[in-house]
């Protein structure tokens, strides 16, 4: 069970309502900062006769690589699945209160044409694989890839351009009310600090002991026809940041480096997946690779890159330009075209190396850019891809299809898919998607209320007077509080409760049994995530005439409950 003790986590929380100063790595940076679209837009693939110097060349080259040959639409062995068309998607109205972020899915819509951009959230409500609700998450510029944290954050990363110096840039969004839109956001430079010239993917997790962290890579984009591209970049760099909930920001002594920019380990880092173990896939689409950084030392922390690559695809036209892995380990992967191939790879020894793929679904229009793209999965399988990212910017060979996202059902999260959806579309043509990410599913992780190490009992909750801080035991009615309205003058609590989704106060019960074994179900009066922190603060009225003694509580939400901790009344 998680023990505090009472007077740091009150100090931190009372913090967090003011906002943090942040320390060591990743300091903020200019808010106002927005993706370099058109840095973006160029990010294109070419063959060409010029290769970085030194640059990481795989054991096999993609020269010596044929194309994959495509099987006849009669071939009774073919197992590949296609999307079904559809009309315009029209979602319905906001995201209703109470709705875990694992069903959410969050994407970016960008302007082609300028430096607009938003940060959207959808959610199907029938689970006909159609968005049914939208929620604009911010509207500060859009990103080019989001990850969503355990404790509700949202990691958002994108390139820009800084007195013709490239950065790369990760931003932080808070939802401090459960309404779905952001209340605080803090904006990181990693160019600065960790030496990135682009963010292109971001991925978040959990080390064994609850510590979030986030890692970002740079996408390493060369342009092989032109070596004097002002907006050729080193080998990409990849930075682990974990968060730091006595400041808020991200803690200077275990943030650090796992891949250096320049180092030439790798030639892209276009997309990055967690597997189930959370070691890290990394798609390093000139290579033709997915490669891999391990967890060694068993804290569910990715530190070292392995030499030798996870999956090395058997065909030129595989190139990875994004992945992502399902609860059961099997991996997808795409690559560009107007006639794409999605892969479900697998690793069927379970030595932790991908031994085959297998074609799961056809005729996808992926549009060839390192950064703006999309694919994720959600806690049920289903798999979702950006097609057409780019839109009516897909430069020449290109469609200019409308901006999409598409869902396929995979029932046995097996990789054999069922025939896709059309789940959403951009607003206009003149807008891209890029970006896709759930929220993780906490169904398996039990909402648990802080107890204070402190004492007395060993089930003693992290309890204090929400207006004078101090613990217990508490009055009924405390006399010294000028603050509560004299028509209404009993004591407020402040509890504390981790692994539980943001949800409207009004949704929640604080279940109360007092010494003489009466039961009171009890609407708290305020449920909010204290930012930066991985629970939520909750505060509560004690009701009338409780008796002397010690009161049990437990917190119920969404059909599920927390475990039993005391607190003591006095006369």
């Amino acid at each position: 069970m998680n023990k505090v003790r009472l007077l740091s986590l009150v100090a931190a929380a009372i913090l967090g309502v003011y906002g943090f100063g942040v320390g060591g790595h990743a300091q903020t940076t200019n808010p106002e900062i927005r993706p370099d679209i058109k840095r973006a837009l160029s990010a294109t693939s070419r063959r060409g006769p010029n290769t970085r110097a030194n640059s990481y060349r795989p054991a096999r080259s993609v020269e010596q690589k044929s194309l994959r040959p495509r099987t006849s639409s009669t071939d009774s062995t073919k197992r590949s699945v296609q999307i079904q068309r559809s009309n315009e998607v029209l979602t319905s109205g906001p995201i209703g209160g109470g709705t875990s972020l694992s069903k959410v899915l969050h994407t970016s819509q960008l302007s082609l044409t300028s430096t607009a951009g938003t940060d959207e959230e959808f959610v199907d409500k029938n689970n006909d694989l159609v968005a049914d609700d939208r929620t604009t998450l911010d509207s500060t510029g859009g990103s080019f890839d989001i990850a969503v944290g355990k404790s509700g954050t949202r990691y958002e990363v994108f390139s820009a351009t800084l007195s013709n110096t490239l950065v790369g840039i990760l931003a932080t969004a808070n939802d401090n009310n459960g309404d779905f839109v952001a209340d605080l956001t803090n904006t990181y430079d990693l160019h600065r600090d960790f030496n990135l010239p682009s963010a292109a993917a971001v991925v978040t997790g959990n080390a064994i002991d609850g510590r979030e962290f986030v890692i970002v890579s740079s996408s390493g984009f060369f342009n092989s026809a032109n070596p004097n591209d002002p907006n050729n970049e080193p080998s990409p760099g990849i930075v682990l940041l974990v968060r730091d909930p006595n400041t808020g920001g991200f803690d200077t002594a275990q943030s650090k480096t796992l891949v250096t920019v320049g180092d030439n380990k790798l030639f892209n880092a276009n997309g990055l997946a967690l597997m189930p173990n959370n070691d890290l896939l990394i798609a390093d689409f000139a290579s033709d690779e997915l490669r891999v950084i391990r967890d060694t030392n068993g804290d569910r922390i990715p530190d070292a890159l392995d030499t030798t690559p996870y999956y090395s695809y058997r065909f030129s036209d595989d190139a990875p330009l994004d992945v992502a892995v399902n609860s059961l380990g099997v991996v997808f992967s795409h690559s560009e075209g107007n006639d794409t191939l999605l892969l479900a790879i697998y690793d069927d020894n379970h030595d932790g190396r991908a031994d085959r793929d297998e074609v799961a679904v056809e005729g996808l229009s992926i549009d060839n850019n390192l950064f703006l793209h999309g694919l994720t999965t959600d806690s049920n399988g289903t798999v979702y891809v950006i097609e057409d990212a780019t839109a009516s910017h897909d430069g020449s060979g290109g469609n200019m299809g409308t901006a999409r996202i598409d869902a396929f059902r995979d029932p046995g999260q097996n990789g054999f898919l069922e025939n896709g959806k059309l789940f959403v579309q951009a607003d206009t043509n003149n807008l891209a998607l890029s970006g896709l990410a759930f929220g993780p599913a906490n169904n398996s992780v039990q909402f648990q209320i802080l107890l204070d190490q402190s004492g007395p009992a060993g089930d003693q909750a992290a309890a204090v007077d929400s207006i004078l801080l101090i613990r217990d035991p508490f009055p009924v009615v405390n006399s010294a509080n000028l603050i509560n309205p004299v028509s209404d003058p009993n004591t407020r609590l402040v509890i504390f409760v981790i692994n539980m989704p943001i949800v409207p106060a009004s949704t929640v019960v604080v279940n109360l049994i007092d010494s003489n074994n009466q039961s009171y179900n009890i609407t708290p009066q305020d449920a909010r995530v204290v930012t930066n922190f991985e629970f939520v603060q909750i505060t509560f009225r004690l009701p009338n005439n409780l008796p002397v003694g010690t009161c049990k509580i437990k917190v119920i939400a969404q059909g599920q409950t927390t475990n039993t901790a005391t607190f003591r009344i006095r006369s």
